[in-house]
């Protein structure tokens, strides 16, 4: 999925798959790992007395008590009874339901942290089930995740656009009942186009978009007022996140598998339709806007007219590549337009931003770009018979989406635990050139699976695949975690929510446009499979786009010393002007008055 990861998704993302099938968060305005990252840890391991008297323990979560007072300090891992009391204690509980249908529900099990789950798995079969190839099958999986790029939008608008006096309801309660009419399409086999599938897939996602968005901005709400609601509420939501995402691995291997892709979709629908239970009952406790307050406002673009440019430059580049694949545009053309894109917003963050932000945001950017998705090809690759694919693994349908899927969220896991630790100490530029260098290498264990020397020396494809992943995985968590470090950092004073927002969606634009970049190198290499009879030969040069994949990333680091700060990862970047995004950019020295 977030950015979030950037994402972060973000920033789910979280660095997407690249070869193996890897569930990702994907990056949100307010996260971007799927666990609590290290910032937030940071902050609760240097103020304590700011934590009702709790000593912080090194797990992400726990928190230990004090002498006397065993209640208020009862660990999630210890006593998660008393941990739950606790937070009901602080929390209203119309913020905690809040969180469990929009977090848990929609994003953790309905979509599977973002991009998988109950909608983005069965997608990949209803593709196949029609034979198309698999560089436009990853271009249409692009266009249905396009809602998560589109969120500082969906903020500007909901802020500057009441509807009926509410800003944040209205909208919720469209996009809920656009979103059900899109999945009862898809469960009920009312569109069989590969571009209304898409289509239907990108309405779905916007339901769940815009309603995390909208709880996160209450969320912070809540949590500015009092430091100590911070950390237990963010690791109740990813806590429950993950839960959400583990549980929708199953369930959605297990109805592709026994009843068809269609009655995954079925199955959500009733989780789709729950949200319009708390916006209904007013659950976020917003309160009706004065009828002089509830017409159109510019207020939010005034505070940051650059952020407002770049958010809105999103629009039409997001737009360009959704038409062209649904219309199924060559895959040069969307290649050109993707380089448009990319082109377009380097330019605006290194000219419009000043450097603290606009370095490591091009960074990631280019980072993303260069990690090529090739997910429609190694899909085939997976999962085609032995009619289809003699030599191949031919793993069920069950196998590829629970299994592979288990083994990739694990691996985040442990990534995220033990990477905290490992790279705590270290500068960013020296954490991000390790863990860069160690993903390409993960990256380059897959080959031998798709050269087949595994099977050729006695060792089972069902061994070796979970195993690539989970290292794969685990690799990505240890290269995100400077990054979601950085991104937290990279934001002005004030304008924090805004920054963040965009931030994550550009990230998760260049993960979107990786896909398209992925696609364009697979047909180039004759890597065109579609779940057809005999088509061994369209896998012959899969393990050259696999390496490439993999080297490119590496190509980076060139970059690495002038775009991103030699700074430790607890030092601030942001140290003048703390409240400018544009201070010291090149546009603003060459145009004074627009800073």
């Amino acid at each position: 999925m977030a950015s979030s990861a950037a994402e972060a998704r973000d920033l789910s993302a979280l660095g997407k798959r690249t070869g193996v099938p890897v569930p990702v968060t994907v990056i949100s305005s307010s996260e971007t790992t799927p666990l609590v990252h290290k910032g937030t840890q940071d902050r609760r391991n240097s103020a304590e007395d700011q934590f009702g008297g709790h000593a912080v323990c090194p797990d992400a979560g726990r928190m230990c008590p004090t002498p006397g007072d065993p209640k208020k300090g009862a660990s999630l891992l210890c006593d998660p009874c008393g941990w739950c009391q606790n937070l009901c204690d602080k929390h209203s509980w119309q913020l905690l339901g809040s969180t469990v249908v929009t977090h848990h529900l929609l994003k953790g099990f309905v979509a599977g942290g973002g991009d998988e789950g109950l909608l983005g798995k069965p997608v990949e079969f209803l593709l196949r089930a029609q034979n198309v190839p698999a560089a436009r099958l990853q271009a249409l999986q692009a266009v249905g995740t396009a809602p998560w790029v589109l969120k500082p939008i969906i903020g500007y608008l909901s802020d500057s656009m009441p509807l009926c006096g509410y800003k944040k309801a209205p909208y919720a309660i469209i996009t809920t009942l656009i979103a059900i009419v899109a999945v009862a399409c898809l469960g009920f086999q009312m569109v069989q186009h590969p571009s209304l599938i898409a289509l239907c897939l990108f309405f779905a996602y916007l339901q769940i978009a815009a309603a995390t968005l909208f709880v996160d901005a209450k969320q912070s709400e809540a949590t500015k007022g009092n430091a100590d609601l911070g950390p237990e509420y963010i690791t109740f939501t990813m806590v429950g996140m993950n839960v959400g995402m583990f549980a929708s691995l199953v369930i959605a291997g297990t109805l592709i598998t026994y009843a068809g892709p269609h009655s995954a979709y079925l199955f959500a629908l009733p989780f789709v339709a729950l949200l319009l239970l708390p916006v209904c009952c007013n659950w976020l406790q917003e309160v009706k806007l004065a009828p002089d307050q509830s017409g159109f406002s510019l207020a939010a673009a005034r505070r940051s007219p650059c952020v407002l440019t770049l958010s809105l430059i999103l629009v039409p580049l997001v737009s360009a590549l959704a038409i062209g694949s649904m219309m199924d545009f060559p895959s040069h053309i969307l290649l050109y337009i993707s380089l448009i894109a990319s082109v377009m917003m380097l330019l605006g963050y290194l000219l419009l931003v000043r450097f603290e932000i606009g370095g490591p945001v091009a960074f990631s950017f280019g980072l993303r770009l260069a990690n090529l998705h090739i997910d429609g090809a190694m899909f085939y690759f997976y999962t085609n018979t032995a009619e289809q694919y003699p030599a191949g693994p031919h793993f069920s349908p069950f196998f590829y989406v629970s299994c592979l899927g288990a083994c990739a969220i694990s691996g985040l896991i442990v990534g995220f635990i033990s990477g905290n630790g490992m790279f705590k100490e270290m500068s960013y530029r020296r954490s991000m050139f390790i863990t860069i260098l160690l993903r390409s290498c993960t990256q380059l264990t897959l080959i031998p699976l798709l050269l087949r020397w595994n099977v050729a020396y006695g060792v089972p494809d069902a061994f070796y695949a979970p195993l690539v992943t989970f290292f794969d995985t685990m690799t990505c968590a240890w290269r995100q975690i400077p990054m979601s470090v950085l991104f937290l950092q990279a934001t002005p004073l004030g304008l924090e929510s805004s920054m963040s927002a965009l931030n994550a969606g550009t990230s998760n634009l260049g993960i979107m446009i990786s896909f398209f970049l992925g696609g364009f190198a697979l047909v180039m290499m004759g890597v065109e499979p579609a779940g057809n009879p005999g088509e061994s030969g369209e896998f012959a040069n899969l393990w050259k786009v696999q390496a490439m994949a993999a080297l490119l990333p590496v190509l980076t680091l060139v970059f690495l010393p002038f775009l991103i700060p030699s700074a430790t990862q607890t030092e601030q970047l942001i140290v003048e002007n703390k409240e400018s995004t544009t201070h010291n950019a090149p546009f603003t020295r060459l145009f004074p008055r627009w800073a």
